[in-house]
């Protein structure tokens, strides 16, 4: 059976959905608006939703020259073979071109962070105000994010409401 095009190994971004496909896993994730991440073991047919832990925003650099290094900094850990005559480089644009499809200011304070990105772009999303926590609380905003309690907590929530949630947390974990 013949692959299709997005199914090859690689790096791809198309349609405003950057694909990462190896032998093992293959993962797609939406860009903004959607933002959206679907994740696929290579024995399985079916896509499960995923929040990735490697790096999908790069911070900004001396462009081109860069690239060469983007093997180690961005993407999945997983060894991810290409046919592309310059594999660093079809993954240095792909992960470009989904950073291009990501508002600036989103863009911006979300970089900063080493791993685990995705949560932090999923809040800023939902919440537009988040960015502004980023920026003021680095720390705070990384942990807000990361917590399975507030995260799966309804968008259109208010403050209040997300307040006495993470209080409620914070009572479970320190009894």
């Amino acid at each position: 059976m013949r692959q299709k095009p997005w199914q090859r190994p690689g790096f791809r971004f198309q349609l405003g959905r950057l694909r990462i496909n190896s032998d093992r896993v293959s993962y797609v994730l939406d860009a903004w608006p959607e933002l959206k991440s679907l994740r696929r073991a290579a024995d399985s047919r079916y896509w499960h939703e995923t929040s990735p832990a490697f790096r999908v925003l790069k911070p900004s650099g001396s462009g081109a020259a860069t690239y060469a290094d983007a093997d180690a900094d961005i993407g999945p850990t997983e060894n991810v073979s290409s046919a592309a005559v310059d594999p660093l480089l079809e993954k240095a644009q792909a992960f470009r071109l989904f950073r291009c499809a990501i508002p600036p200011e989103v863009t911006k304070v979300v970089e900063t962070f080493p791993n685990r990105q995705w949560d932090l772009l999923q809040f800023c999303h939902h919440r537009r105000r988040f960015t502004e926590l980023i920026e003021s609380n680095p720390t705070l905003a990384y942990c807000v994010a990361q917590c399975d309690a507030i995260a799966n907590l309804p968008h259109d929530i208010g403050h209040n409401s997300a307040m006495a949630a993470l209080r409620c947390r914070w009572r479970l974990t320190v009894e």
